[in-house]
């Protein structure tokens, strides 16, 4: 039951909140926008991959729940320094992500370099599962 009730949820409330949006008569603004992209990363968060586990045995699922959550917080992150932003300004104000641009490129950076983090991290203990990033000097470095 809550496999479906997950699937369901997961197609509809996007879709739902898109269509409410373009039934607008002026064009959407940038906090429509990013509630929209929070949305879909919270639907690429949720998507149930726990159906494919029940005939698959996939070893990559671990490193592709953690890319799924990085992506969650980055947008997360994001949505919260520029809702913080458009609540400071006045509303006659046209703002575009690229106003942002400031603090938009440390989170992006940011979460490019946990990204990698990751990837070695995870991508290591693919092979080798007990293996620690920690125990190498390399890993040290890097880490």
């Amino acid at each position: 039951m809550w496999f479906a009730m997950k699937t369901f949820f997961t197609l509809i409330i996007p879709v739902w909140y898109w269509r409410w949006i373009t039934m607008l008569t002026r064009a959407p603004v940038l906090l429509e926008n990013l509630i929209f992209a929070l949305g879909i990363s919270m639907t690429f968060i949720n998507i149930p991959v726990e159906w494919f586990s029940i005939r698959f045995d996939w070893t990559w699922m671990l490193l592709f729940e953690d890319i799924r959550q990085g992506i969650f917080y980055a947008m997360f992150l994001t949505f919260w320094i520029i809702f913080c932003g458009e609540c400071e300004k006045d509303q006659n104000d046209q703002t575009w992500l690229s106003g942002y641009w400031k603090w938009v490129g440390p989170i992006a950076v940011g979460s490019f370099c946990l990204f990698i983090f990751v990837i070695y991290k995870r991508g290591v203990q693919l092979k080798n599962p007990f293996y620690g990033i920690w125990t190498t000097d390399v890993g040290m470095k890097l880490a």
